[in-house]
């Protein structure tokens, strides 16, 4: 049946999936419509295809099958509705009640095509109906856009996002490449972009479906750390992404794709590969200057306890003797923290370092940075610490800003997760046997009874350990379900080890193997949210996704952000200073919660972060964090669940990972056979890299 009225008021509405239950007043009958559908405002009009049904609780609902969204046009109190639900700052009832006592049903009209009009009544300022005016045509763009993005058969809520991240531009990018999708939005894949691709008459071998597919595998192996792909397996799964047979022509669209700058193909003893364009250069660009540069370059590594920090503090208080210039950084804030509060030096983040501005293409995903080659450091000496943390982009940033004569010293743990970005910097540069490389393996800790060190360094051996023998820094808690392990995990966290060792939930950390499972950060961060920062009517919340956020949430930016803007506070709170840029796995606290405007304030250590609504979804809870996301950070207390995860992190390497985050106490809860199996497994996911190799150094000896 078809019902057509006017939306009364939103009674739910679940921004993850569009799922909206809302009132709609036809024919003098209020009607409770239900359905998946995009944003809708009071006061607009819909005409719905709906199917009646009762629900157990709430009664008679009409579920919405089709649906045509309009702004009104004739009455005069839906329009009135609907300018409030424009939510324009400054402008409220009495202003839009004396506006449509001028205009009457004419008001919309007005506001769109002659808003000069408007310039002289009582309470409107010229940027008042400027904005009033942007946000009534945008939304009959948006309207118009809904129409034509739902012949797409795509889901109310990738039509939100298609129309977020192009605006007017939406449907000019999904005729013309609608691949461009999956690679600007997070959370619409390569499939949705065939289908479009398809319903585009795109036939499913044609160049331009092959192009996409290999620049989507490219791309992805790129985010999975791979600097370039083997050409036989780039075929291979771009094959089997695409659902095709035998016979296909791939050179063609692999030839179109290196003429058009896109990929570069190569080859090391006969062994095809295949790169994305930028990644090739900057990996070749980056292997020159090392080999530029190898005689100022040294390279310290070594696991916990084995003198890094005090070798750090020896060439720091050398290069202070004799007048040096010297520069200590870290790839993240924390351990930049971390490393300032062991030496007594001032450490930059290397993002700080080299004074990042946002992102000059605007896109936010290349960073530009003031110092550069054009504008070097002025230093004679640069230590960079937690170098295992460090990507091919982020060191070729580094060290086209170095001048030529700087000594350059590399410290790190060759035998941590490498970096969250492409490549493997550390281990590749020492492989490569070009650099002056100090391997620390005598363990100094260890006489101060750090079972912590003796046990990380017996698992990177792969040594047995005994899991019965409970030290005051190591204990194994024996849990055989993953309930009775997220209970017990909560029971420390909230109560028993902030007790015991009289510290605050601050300097505990539950540090996970995978996101997912029941003993995933996602799992686990909803469990731990209620037992330390439960619901409360005194506290302001806000859903994102799947995820509640609240007023004294722990949280994590999840992606490197360069164009969010923070401010600096003293210790009395005032603003000192401001600046630019979040980066992945920074860690702070929500302090306000601005329903209204849509803005959740973070503080960082001393920035105070704002992020708007198109930034929510850089932040997660951050009770409990991945092994990768807590490399560089130190904890007094980590917490680490042992349990069934996915293959390929189940690694003796994630492991010692986590056990070397800890400085006072590592606890793991869970079962002994999956530990072992941990410590067993040696297997690592060799990355696909060519850094300083002959590839690249065709006279290096």
């Amino acid at each position: 049946m078809k019902l057509n009225g006017v939306v009364e008021s939103i009674i739910y509405r679940n921004d993850d999936n569009g799922y909206t239950v809302f009132l709609v007043s036809a024919s003098k009958t209020v009607f409770t419509f239900v359905g998946n559908l995009v944003k809708i405002n009071v006061g607009e009009y819909i005409e719905a295809e709906v199917k009646e049904k009762i629900h157990e609780l709430y009664g008679q609902q009409y579920e919405i099958i089709d649906y045509k969204i309009d702004i009104p046009s004739d009455d005069i109190e839906s329009i009135y509705k609907f300018l409030l639900s424009l939510k324009v700052k400054g402008i409220g009832e009495a202003t839009v009640r004396r506006l449509i006592g001028i205009y009457g049903n004419k008001t919309l009209d007005i506001i769109r095509d002659n808003p000069q009009e408007l310039y002289n009544i009582k309470g409107l300022t010229y940027e008042k109906v400027d904005i009033l005016r942007d946000k009534l045509t945008d939304r009959i763009t948006e309207l118009d856009l809904i129409i034509e993005l739902g012949k797409y058969e795509l889901s109310s809520k990738n039509i939100e996002l298609i129309i977020d991240r192009y605006g007017s531009d939406a449907l000019n990018v999904i005729r013309e490449n609608p691949f461009k999708l999956a690679i600007d939005i997070d959370g619409i894949g390569f499939k949705t972009c065939d289908k479009i691709a398809e319903k585009n008459g795109l036939s499913s071998d044609s160049e331009k479906r092959i192009e996409a597919g290999i620049i989507y595998v490219l791309e992805t192996e790129f985010a999975n750390g791979n600097v370039f792909t083997i050409k036989s397996k780039l075929i291979e799964d771009v094959s089997d992404i695409l659902s095709l047979g035998s016979g296909v022509n791939y050179e063609d669209p692999l030839y179109n794709l290196e003429a058009n700058l896109r990929i570069k193909t190569d080859k090391i003893d006969d062994v095809e590969m295949i790169f994305l364009r930028q990644a090739y250069n900057i990996e070749k660009k980056l292997s020159e200057l090392l080999y530029e540069k190898r005689e100022d370059i040294t390279i310290i590594t070594g696991g916990p306890g084995t003198g890094k920090t005090y070798n750090i503090k020896k060439y720091l208080s050398e290069a202070r003797d004799l007048g040096l210039k010297v520069a200590l950084c870290a790839p993240t804030g924390r351990a930049a923290k971390r490393i300032n509060e062991v030496t007594g030096y001032e450490a930059k983040t290397i993002h700080r370092l080299l004074e990042c501005v946002g992102d000059k293409n605007s896109n936010n995903k290349t960073p530009y940075f003031n110092i550069n080659e054009d504008n070097k450091l002025d230093i004679d000496l640069l230590i960079i610490d937690e170098m295992s943390m460090v990507d091919e982009y982020l060191m070729y940033a580094l060290v086209r800003a170095v001048p030529e004569f700087t000594h350059m010293i590399l410290v790190g743990d060759v035998d941590q997760l490498p970096s969250v970005g492409a490549g493997q910097v550390l281990s590749d540069m020492i492989s490569s046997n070009l650099f002056n490389v100090i391997k620390l393996d005598k363990i100094y800790r260890q006489g101060e009874g750090s079972n912590i060190v003796e046990n990380a360094h017996s698992v990177n051996h792969g040594d047995n350990i005994d899991l019965k023998d409970k030290k005051e820094d190591f204990l194994f808690v024996h849990k055989s379900t993953d309930y009775n392990i997220n209970d017990t995990v909560k029971k420390l966290v909230a109560e028993n080890v902030p007790n015991h060792f009289k510290i605050s939930n601050e300097q505990i950390q539950v540090i996970c193997p995978s996101k997912i499972g029941n003993c995933g950060t996602e799992n686990l961060n909803s469990v731990l949210q209620e037992a330390l920062n439960p619901e409360s009517f005194r506290k302001d919340e806000i859903k994102i996704s799947n995820n509640v956020f609240r007023v004294g949430d722990k949280v994590m930016q999840t992606v490197n952000n360069y164009n969010i803007s923070y401010d600096v506070v003293d210790e009395n709170g005032m603003i000192c200073d401001r600046g630019i840029g979040v980066y992945n796995g920074d860690i702070g606290e929500i302090v306000e919660i601005d329903d209204e405007e849509k803005i959740i304030t973070v503080k960082y250590d001393d920035k105070i972060t704002y992020y708007t609504k198109e930034e929510y979804s850089d932040l997660s809870l951050a009770y409990a964090i991945t092994v990768h996301k807590s490399q560089g950070s130190e904890y007094d207390v980590v917490i680490m669940p042992i349990t069934k995860f996915p293959y390929r992190l189940m690694t003796r390497r994630i492991l010692y990972t986590a056990m070397t985050r800890a400085k006072k106490c590592m606890i793991f809860v869970g079962t002994e056979n999956s530990f072992m199996y941990m410590l067993s497994n040696a297997s690592e996911e060799k990355r696909n890299t060519a850094l300083c190799s002959k590839l690249y150094l065709y006279d290096f000896k």
